[in-house]
């Protein structure tokens, strides 16, 4: 148990409440159980968080601001390597931090979570920096040019149903024995195929118009004309006027 003297007793109560959850669970998750590891009474942490779900969502917001840095990290690369990279970490954090994970995306606490600031901002913090990875693809190319924020929820989704499925091991069960982050790979592959932008084609070149190709055009009816026995049109003489009798 840890002795807290002085300080910021809101984010010591936060960082220890982060620790219970990877350790313990969700259910161990309690402003009693994490006042008594920091060190004060149980009574203390009320002048911060009214109730257990404020305390949650404090919690939830901390790890949304962990991922929104770990998917502002891959920055510095290219625009598709960079997107690439947001989405492997993204599955790195959900994998490092099952419980934060859960507790992130937990239907029970974003029924209420919405109404606090901090969480929001955090949660849209996080979202926003996959935006700007997509425009930067978008820009470069790389993703066809549909909504920004279209393109991110399709990414998003995939993602996230591919990290859901791997935390609550649903894939072993199904014969899916892969590294998860390989899995993750080939989710996040396959996602691309459809958000790619098109590969431009060649329009077929037109017939040229100058002067050798006009002319070749021509001799070629003179040619056809005088197969079917009739004369060139080029070579055609003009009618006779007949002579009137003298």
């Amino acid at each position: 148990m840890g002795t807290y003297h002085h300080g910021d007793l809101r984010a010591a109560l936060v960082a220890q409440g982060l620790v219970v959850l990877e350790r313990d669970g969700l259910a161990a998750l309690t402003l009693r159980a994490v006042a008594r590891e920091v060190g004060v009474s149980h009574a203390a942490p009320g002048r911060h968080f009214a109730d257990a779900a404020a305390f949650h969502t404090a919690v939830a917001a901390s790890g949304y601001r962990e991922l929104a840095e770990r998917l502002s990290a891959t920055e510095d690369a290219g625009a598709e390597d960079a997107l690439i990279a947001a989405g492997r970490a993204y599955v790195g954090f959900a994998l490092d931090h099952p419980q934060l994970y859960r507790l992130v995306f937990h239907a029970g606490l974003t029924d209420t979570a919405w109404d606090d600031d901090e969480f929001r901002n955090a949660s849209s913090a996080a979202f926003g920096v996959l935006e700007h990875h997509v425009q930067r693809a978008i820009d470069a190319g790389v993703l066809d040019r549909r909504p920004v924020r279209e393109l991110a929820l399709t990414l998003w989704s995939a993602v996230h149903g591919i990290c859901s499925l791997v935390i609550d091991r649903q894939l072993t069960a199904k014969g899916f024995d892969a590294d998860p982050r390989t899995l993750a790979d080939t989710v996040l592959a396959n996602a691309f195929l459809g958000l790619r932008a098109p590969t431009p084609t060649r329009r077929p070149r037109r017939a040229s118009t100058d002067a050798a190709g006009l002319g070749s055009r021509i001799r070629q009816r003179a040619v056809d004309a005088e197969v079917a026995g009739l004369e060139p049109p080029l070579r055609r003489e003009r009618p006779r006027t007949p002579k009137l009798p003298g």
